[in-house]
């Protein structure tokens, strides 16, 4: 399993474990709409540090030599946003409730998603192919988080306003989110966190 970073691994394990994400809501049905809201706004928090990584990959392969130690740090760790986006994703679509507005969006994103694994695995170093691969993966994350805005507030149908956008890329997607139900900022360091679900996930910063 991928590893997830420490700010989506804390979100996540207090939407599965807490429940805190639904307080204040009227109704289940909104509290439910409300923990996948939360969801959407990870998924969008970690796509924009998929744009930040492949923004990283264009200007490593724009240096001549390319520094392949720098080059394959990248790719590993937009390979890791990609496989984090995957998994929040997967997580998003089983906490769904039935009849939920997002359902149809959420379906879109995870078509996008394999397409843009298939990319970022094809990145081998050579920046005649790679940047035609960063560009259409460029595309597919703005792309991307587009459908996922409107998730957002397809999510939020009926049950009052969305959670606040995701943080910008570059930045830790954690304190925005985090603030909004009480929670501490992720510490630092490596973190196991009970998942709920019959396995564990190890956080890094």
């Amino acid at each position: 399993m991928a590893r997830l970073t420490a700010a989506v691994a804390l979100l996540l394990g207090v939407m599965l474990s807490s429940g805190a994400l639904g307080q204040g809501m009227s109704t289940p049905v909104c509290e439910q709409a409300l923990i996948l809201a939360n969801g959407i706004n990870m998924n969008i928090a970690d796509q924009k540090q998929e744009q930040a990584s492949a923004v990283k990959l264009q200007a490593i392969l724009g240096k001549n030599p390319v520094d392949t130690k720098a080059f394959d740090a990248a790719r590993s760790d937009l390979l890791t946003f990609v496989n984090n986006g995957i998994q929040i994703r997967q997580m998003n679509q089983a906490i769904t409730p039935a009849g939920n507005k997002a359902t149809a969006g959420l379906a879109k994103v995870a078509n996008a998603q394999l397409e843009e694994l298939n990319l970022a695995m094809s990145l081998s170093g050579d920046p005649g192919k790679d940047n035609k691969v960063l560009q259409t993966l460029a595309g597919d994350f703005a792309g991307g988080i587009m459908v996922n805005m409107q998730n957002l507030m397809d999510a939020m149908t009926g049950c009052g306003p969305a959670p606040a956008p995701a943080a910008q890329a570059g930045m830790d997607p954690a304190p925005a989110p985090a603030a909004q139900i009480g929670m501490p900022p992720p510490p630092s360091g490596n973190k196991t966190i009970e998942m709920g679900m019959g396995s564990n996930m190890t956080t890094t910063e």
